[in-house]
């Protein structure tokens, strides 16, 4: 594993990128740019007006349609996988083999052979991988997971999040099955993770209904008895609030309502909190700190212009946006890495939220019955029958 002991700040990691579409570009691009932690090395795509847009803006020491051209670059120290997902596993396995340390876009794996194959490749190579669960790292979850367990850590909890947005806003491939594997993996996948890390305990059985591709409800049982409830799907209107975290636990009750308010009932001391929207520079108004202000903004940008365009181009980089930790989970990493410690969001996250994803869809194939999950599904090493009965597909 690499290990650097000097401050990220003043050693920064070198990254190499491959695959710079609409989201990497929009996020993980300009945050590493921006941070003194990390230094864009190497940009790799095989679109050209990818590729070039990138190169222009920022100026890496080398430009390549090549991913082979990062994996032998002796500087380079961190490989970012920003692209579809059913390239994951082998883009993985090939920088782990070359001794780098790897950043995947969400999710890591989306079969149960990708999911082994990625495990050992890690485990043999002893090299790192962070997963793209950036909601995690978000200020105001990380203060609403603070909250819960000074006072409900271990107890037996209801979870809820609804995750609803406007499907026009997606674009097609993340619906496809082959490819995205559906919203239940390809987006789901993020509440999952969140539900294990926001509990702290390991998932014991999924039950799921609805559609592979867009519209469902999932429902988790952990090992100590909470249950956590996702509601997720394109239906809504992208002018409201997507996001919503409940949560309930012996008479106490919190909220966190779009990472902008955190509520909170039957904790002793707890006030309410704000958190600013990531694009407001204007700190003394509160209009970007609340869900009214939120609306407001995403009326005006449904009004402008702007939007038709964005509608047609399957992007909405104009939408206000709030802050979902995708900075923070890039300033772990690059500490993680200095310091000489473990991912601050791993392999086995990673094979634990797609373990939750498939077996989530086998419970829609089999007429929405649970479906028991071991943690054998997401180990370094099957121990019990549970993976070893199931299709390498």
């Amino acid at each position: 594993m690499n290990q650097h002991l000097s401050n990220a700040a003043d050693n920064p990691v070198r990254a190499g990128f491959i695959g710079v579409g609409n989201f990497v570009s929009a996020n993980h691009l300009p945050n590493a740019h921006a941070s003194a932690k990390w230094s864009v090395e190497a940009i790799c795509d095989v679109d050209e007006i990818n590729r070039t847009r990138a190169g222009e803006r920022y100026q890496p020491r080398c430009l390549t349609d090549r991913y082979q051209d990062l994996l032998t670059d002796p500087e380079i120290e961190v490989i970012f996988i920003g692209t579809r997902h059913d390239l994951h596993e082998r883009l993985i396995r090939e920088s782990a083999e070359h001794g780098k340390d790897v950043f995947v876009e969400k999710p890591m794996s989306k079969t149960w052979a990708e999911t082994r194959a990625i495990l050992k490749s890690i485990q043999d190579a002893n090299t790192r991988l962070m997963v793209g669960y950036n909601r995690r790292f978000a200020p105001a979850m990380q203060m609403a997971k603070q909250v819960y367990r000074q006072r409900n850590a271990g107890k037996p909890t209801i979870w809820t999040y609804r995750a609803v947005d406007d499907a026009k806003l997606w674009p097609s491939w993340p619906m496809d099955v082959d490819i995205g594997g559906g919203k239940v993996m390809s987006e789901g996948c993020h509440f999952y993770d969140l539900a294990c890390w926001f509990l702290e305990d390991e998932p014991h059985w999924v039950q799921c209904s609805g559609r592979r591709d867009d519209d469902n409800l999932i429902q988790i049982g952990f090992a100590n008895g909470s249950q956590a409830m996702i509601v997720s799907g394109g239906a809504g209107s992208a002018t409201y609030p997507k996001e919503r975290m409940e949560v309930f636990c012996d008479s106490s009750t919190l909220v966190l309502d779009m990472f902008l308010e955190l509520h909170t009932a039957g904790y002793a001391g707890c006030e309410d909190e704000h958190f600013p929207m990531q694009d407001d520079r204007d700190t003394a108004s509160r209009d970007g700190h609340t869900i009214a202000g939120f609306r407001r903004r995403a009326r005006r940008w449904a009004k402008s212009e702007i939007q038709a365009e964005e509608l047609k181009r399957k992007t909405y980089a104009a939408y206000p946006k709030v802050d979902k930790g995708h900075i923070h989970e890039l300033d772990a990493y690059a500490d993680a890495i200095r310091a000489g410690e473990d991912s601050p969001c791993g392999v086995i996250d990673g094979a634990r939220a797609t373990a939750i994803a498939l077996r989530a869809i086998e419970s829609l194939d089999d007429q929405s019955r649970p479906q028991a999950i071991c943690q054998s599904d997401y180990q370094y090493r099957d121990t019990s029958a549970c993976l070893s009965t199931t299709s390498g597909e």
